[in-house]
């Protein structure tokens, strides 16, 4: 099966200047894919996740990097883990993974921030799956603790390894 993965690639490639209309899944050992995954795994950002932004109710990944990781799934757990210490990518990847090992925690919790001088909310804090960060929209502003990145990685990384048993 990789093999013949290998062979439709190499056409596509070279008639098409790519395969990345191919699928990855389950294909780990692709030097072609995990150069791609690591490619989007470094281009997430704060603008690879979108959501409602009324209610925050929903919240997805955005944009081709982060969609592209959502849909390669478990394989792309690697170059996921890899961002989570990064106070830009951090939180995109943490999505990632929860939609792909944790469909039912990606509903966030609300803590919502109010100022004195204003009438509604300026602000919200969400948590996703034991992860907290902040989003101000005046100034649209995003912040995430970076010792909370950290704790979250090592959660992750112990939680996948004790899968793998």
């Amino acid at each position: 099966m990789f093999h013949l993965r290998s062979i439709i690639c190499t056409i596509a490639m070279v008639f098409c200047n790519g395969c990345q209309s191919l699928p990855s899944r389950g294909f780990r050992d692709d030097s072609y894919s995990a150069t791609r995954l690591k490619q989007a795994a470094f281009d997430l950002s704060w603008d690879s996740l979108d959501g409602d932004k009324k209610g925050f109710t929903t919240l997805y990944p955005a944009g081709d990097a982060a969609r592209f990781l959502w849909q390669t799934g478990t394989p792309a757990t690697p170059a996921l883990i890899s961002s989570l210490e990064d106070t830009n990518r951090g939180v995109a990847a943490h999505i990632i993974l929860t939609y792909i090992y944790h469909r039912d925690r990606i509903t966030p919790k609300l803590h919502w921030i109010y100022a004195a001088t204003e009438r509604g909310p300026v602000g919200v804090i969400l948590t996703v799956n034991g992860l907290s960060w902040t989003e101000r929209w005046d100034p649209n502003f995003r912040s995430v603790r970076r010792d909370d990145l950290k704790q979250n990685a090592a959660r992750w990384r112990s939680e996948l390894q004790n899968r793998s048993r």
